[in-house]
């Protein structure tokens, strides 16, 4: 699919480029919807759990979003997927791909700007007073011997602390959503709450 991908930015980190990728137009869009969803059906289940995780997500149930999406990486990933260098980029893409699911009703956006930094994942609402999402995600940094708990606390301190959320209120997102999201190889933590 890299084809269909547009590079927006690029830059050079520690000898490495690094693009900013966009979706170009509203055909490859679609294109792109149809053939992450078709893929998630054949290899990690049906349309109702992404329906179901996605509903999760955004009514609050940080449990149930939890045991969704921790069950649809187990499904869907290898354990060489997440040993990379910058696992990171591989939840968050899958995490893009099970997004395209609300275009019709949020705009979902990447590595952008808001409040005091730069958010992983934001879930904009197209209409004020439907819910918006942050998300933050972290990976387990055994070198450092990091539990769960603080890494989760750690991924959702700095959702509040960059005041990420600015821009879902700004735009009358209602109720404002926050998560952090935590993994180690094919394992997925999430916390959240209410803005």
């Amino acid at each position: 699919m890299s084809g269909y991908l547009t590079a927006r930015a690029q830059r050079n980190v520690n000898g490495t480029t690094v693009c900013d990728l966009a979706i170009p137009n509203l055909e490859i869009h679609g294109l792109f919807g149809t053939v992450v969803s078709g893929w998630l059906k054949d290899r990690a289940g049906t349309a109702d759990d992404v329906r179901n995780l996605l509903a999760a997500m955004l009514e609050g149930d940080s449990v149930q979003f939890e045991a969704l999406l921790s069950d649809l990486v187990i499904r869907t990933f290898s354990v060489h997927d997440t040993i990379r260098q910058e696992p990171e980029r591989v939840y968050q893409a899958f995490l893009l791909g099970l997004l395209v699911n609300l275009q019709d009703t949020h705009d979902v956006r990447s590595n952008r700007e808001a409040g005091y930094g730069r958010y992983d994942v934001m879930v904009c609402p197209r209409t004020p007073g439907r819910p918006g999402v942050v998300l933050e995600l972290k990976r387990l940094d055994k070198t450092r011997k990091e539990t769960r708990k603080a890494a989760l606390a750690s991924a959702l301190g700095q959702v509040r602390e960059k005041r990420y959320a600015e821009e879902l209120r700004a735009r009358g997102a209602n109720p404002v959503r926050e998560y952090g999201i935590v993994f180690d190889g094919k394992r997925v933590w999430v916390a959240g709450g209410e803005a």
